[in-house]
């Protein structure tokens, strides 16, 4: 008996040694100085593009539990070519999550595949594997070269957990690609004496298992046929002792582990225990130090794991020896959403959405692209479910990873699981295993860009930066000469001043100011030019805003250039003056303006609604519009931007800062330019010197319908894009699309997230 006790006493004392152990040199080193994880995803208004397209998205920047990121304002997004040149780059804003852009395609691109990649700075800290990348078609300019590539065949084994046990059943995931992607296959495996052990052949994009007893020093290997092409390869050599690690994943509401050795484990000198983890976000552990927990299920709640990908590692000695990656499903709590038509008139038609999760209406912020189901493949390359539940935890290309968040797919528990057998596991000692989870951090949240340089000689202690409508945007402390500027939202192509402030922020010019070229993250070029000018002193009437809280205002004087030269002809001269701003502005015709237009105050707006016999309609306090008749809308451009629909009822400009008015008449609506005069367009440039930004946020523009022929075959066409959608308390949100008047079904692509992380993702028909 007192053996027994003793026994008892020992293993009591190994399990809370192993535990202490365990919990100071794994548990502790990953959750100090734990870091944030963010994920990204980009919604694109389609998938397949032609040249001179424009490329519409928007942009989801989500933290660990997939709420909008509060951390990051600055999001890199890339289009990038089949051998990874970057064609495009664009800065997005990002705001509580969101942000949206476009990228302007060129008719120089050849017909292929491109990719859109989208980072945050944060992210680097993960690794490449860690970044967003979605594959679009373009079609383009044919290429003419013809490279010839040699057919490459990868097939790989993955032994269940990383490695095999003798004398036990093993699960062995099978991977075959032919040039990068997945391909049908046939296999076998024999033994040393050339007799079949198992049969087996590919079920999903390339991938397959098969379960067989290994036995003692027996070697194996497997023959693979693939495109009448026989590939054998030698199965991994197994373990003669060790704990092998089985997983059963079904619909229950429990997670089960099996534990299976073929012989006696030592557990007294030898420390096993099972990590439950989300890369560093831990959740449970078990010491492995009773043998009853040997050949027998280990259940495990799912409801404490995380919803997504999670990994059991296990650990011999305190080094990770084999890994089991699993998908926890939670579509039981997907939101569901309705769709209705409302209202429809000749140019447009009028929806409600209405989404709700568990009969409770949900808050969320959503994109919708909306195209004609006859077009429309069905597009798996990629969605907010597959970015934010799948990719951030899987190493390497995920082939249609849509495929595995839609419902309809009904083996696609089965074959996420299979897809999650073949990533294998890397050996690494336990200081690699903490530095790949949870790494020490290099690069950190971006809320705008800073700059850096130097100013003498000094004549106050404090420099502000100022835009050009003389907002002071940030106020900083001159150390030794240098300054820096940090969190700058700006963006490409605005202009700035920098000077010394005195004690009333009255900005002073600097006699000699330099840039950090190598350190700054905004690119400026500086304004040297030295014209004759002629100093216009004007009040402010309309005042520019922004999103950054702007204060202290100084009205400085303002350099323009005097006119050297008129064209005769009015035409060509408005041609020549605006075809950078409107790039159709031949097939504009010019407007008058009342005579005395010089001096007169009215505001623009007044006049243009009378003069051209137009409404401003204000829609249920939602949108407002420009009204010619129930089937016809104006749309109103001030020097080459179209006016937001918040824009038109506050438009300030009068009658006499109109230089051009400009008019071009469609089928079912009628554009309108305003061009506005010098005296208004310079009232507050000054004699300081200009820095122009080159490389701050890019600006997003209005998306505007194309002039499609809907009936075009062989082209994906969209009939609308409708971005940074916000559903109310009652979880609902109306929207207008463009009427194309066709008999097709609309299909509905929307990709959202709420702010408790509830993930939005559905095709919808209408």
């Amino acid at each position: 008996m007192n053996k027994l006790i003793n026994l008892c006493i020992i293993f009591f004392f190994i399990k809370v040694n192993a535990q202490d152990k365990f919990i100071e040199n794994v548990a502790k080193p990953l959750l100090k100085n734990q870091l944030y994880i963010e994920k990204v995803f980009v919604h694109t208004n389609k998938a397949s593009y032609n040249n001179e397209e424009t490329i519409w998205f928007q942009t989801f920047v989500g933290n660990q539990k997939n709420e909008p990121s509060q951390s990051t304002s600055l999001l890199y997004v890339n289009l990038i070519n089949d051998t990874g040149d970057i064609i495009y780059s664009q800065n997005i804003y990002i705001n509580k999550g969101i942000g949206v852009g476009q990228i302007e395609l060129q008719n120089n691109l050849t017909t292929g595949k491109y990719y859109i990649q989208a980072f945050t700075n944060y992210m680097k800290n993960f690794g490449d594997s860690n970044l967003f990348m979605k594959e679009i078609t373009i079609n383009g300019i044919k290429n003419e070269k013809k490279i010839k590539s040699k057919n490459y065949y990868d097939i790989q084994l993955f032994p269940e957990n990383g490695y095999l046990v003798e004398n036990l059943e093993n699960t062995i995931a099978v991977k075959s690609l032919f040039n990068g992607l997945g391909n049908e296959f046939e296999g076998k495996v024999f033994n040393t004496k050339n007799e079949e052990v198992v049969n087996f052949k590919s079920k999903h994009l390339g991938m397959s298992s098969f379960k067989f007893m290994i036995k003692e020093n027996e070697k194996y290997y497997a023959s693979i046929t693939t495109n009448d092409t026989l590939i054998k390869i030698e199965i991994p050599k197994a373990l003669k002792n060790e704990i092998k690690l089985d997983i059963i994943n079904n619909k229950s509401e429990k997670l089960i582990v099996k534990l299976s050795s073929s012989l006696d484990i030592d557990l007294i000198n030898n420390n096993y225990t099972l990590l439950f983890h989300q890369k560093n976000n831990l959740f449970d552990y078990i010491t492995i130090s009773d043998e009853r927990l040997l050949n027998s299920n280990i259940e495990i709640n799912k409801k404490k794991l995380s919803k997504g990908i999670n990994s059991i590692t296990l650990f011999k000695n305190l080094i990770p020896i084999g890994t089991r990656k699993i998908y926890i499903d939670n579509s039981n709590e997907n939101p569901q959403l309705e769709i209705e038509k409302t209202n429809t008139t000749k140019d447009s038609i009028t929806y409600k959405l209405k989404i709700k999760t568990n009969k409770t209406p949900l808050k969320a912020n959503l994109s919708i692209s909306v195209l004609l189901e006859n077009d429309i493949k069905n597009d798996e390359s990629s969605s907010i479910k597959s970015a934010f539940y799948l990719s951030p935890y899987i190493r390497g290309f995920i082939e249609k990873p849509s495929y595995y968040f839609n419902l309809k797919n009904i083996n696609r528990l089965e074959y996420i699981d299979l897809l999650l057998l073949t990533q294998g596991f890397e050996k690494y000692n336990l200081d690699e295993f903490i530095a790949n989870l949870n790494p020490t951090e290099k690069f950190d949240f971006e809320n705008g860009f800073n700059l850096k340089g130097s100013v003498k000689p000094t004549l106050s202690s404090h420099l502000g930066i100022m835009s050009k409508s003389d907002f002071l945007i940030q106020k900083v402390y001159i150390n030794n000469f240098k300054f820096n500027f940090h969190n700058l939202l700006l963006y490409k192509n605005d202009e700035v001043k920098i000077g010394f402030l005195n004690d009333n922020n009255e900005l002073i010019q600097p006699k000699e100011i330099t840039i950090d070229e190598n350190e700054q993250d905004i690119s400026f070029f500086k304004n040297n030019l030295k014209p004759s000018y002629k100093v216009i002193n004007k009040t402010i009437e309309n005042v520019e805003t922004s999103s950054i809280n702007l204060t202290n205002t100084t009205i400085l004087r303002e350099v323009t250039l005097v006119e050297k030269s008129r064209l005769n002809n009015r035409e060509s001269e408005i041609q020549k003056k605006y075809k950078k701003m409107v790039f159709d502005i031949g097939a504009y015709y010019e407007l008058e303006l009342p005579e005395n237009k010089n001096k007169n105050e009215e505001l623009f707006l007044s006049y243009f609604l009378k003069d051209q016999n137009i409404t401003l309609v204000n829609w249920k306090g939602l949108e407002n519009y420009l009204e010619i008749s129930p089937t016809k809308e104006a749309v109103l451009y001030v020097n080459g931007k179209k006016l937001r629909s918040d824009e038109i009822p506050s438009l300030r400009i009068k009658i006499k800062d109109v230089d051009t008015f400009l008019k071009q008449p469609f089928q079912n609506f009628i554009k309108y330019q305003i061009f506005t005069n010098d005296n208004y367009n310079n009232d507050i440039i000054e004699l300081f010197d200009k820095f122009v930004i080159k490389n701050g946020y890019d600006k997003n523009r209005t998306y505007y319908n194309p002039a499609y022929d809907f009936f075009e075959k062989n082209k994906v066409i969209e009939v609308d894009w409708k971005t940074n959608l916000k559903t109310n308390e009652q979880g609902e949100v109306e929207f207008k699309i463009l009427n194309t008047n066709i008999t097709s079904k609309l299909l509905f692509g929307l990709e959202g997230f709420s702010d408790g992380g509830k993930l939005i993702s559905e095709q919808l028909y209408n």
